[in-house]
């Protein structure tokens, strides 16, 4: 699990099956966020493979090599890209943070709103 999440699930008090059902949780709005995104953008001949690796479960590795290989050099693609990204963490973010006390949801946030800060750098 990526150290990130590891910290965030442990900050939240989960368990490590809890924090890998929310982990799978943001996998699927990062897949249905980049579909939504990025499947109509693509040229014809790429979108086919996107869309079937972005619905294979646990592929996130497979599926950034194939972007960095096959659109990193399209800027309006890699901004789609990025924007997919930076919603889907700030969709969880803030469905993770729903139903805690004002305290809790503070230091989620503050804790959140860094690692984007580190993303966006």
């Amino acid at each position: 699990m990526d150290p990130f999440f590891e910290e965030l699930f442990t900050l939240l008090g989960f368990s490590d099956e809890e924090g890998q059902e929310y982990l799978k949780t943001f996998q699927e709005i990062l897949s249905m966020n980049l579909v939504a995104d990025l499947a109509e953008t693509l040229p014809e001949d790429k979108r086919a493979e996107f869309v079937k690796l972005v619905s294979a479960d646990g592929q996130q590795d497979g599926l950034k090599d194939w972007m960095h290989d096959n659109i990193s050099m399209d800027a309006d693609i890699a901004k789609k890209l990025g924007e997919s990204v930076t919603r889907s963490y700030r969709d969880f973010f803030e469905a993770l943070v729903a139903d805690l006390d004002t305290g809790k949801k503070d230091e989620v946030e503050k804790f959140a709103q860094s690692y984007m800060g580190q993303m966006a750098e």
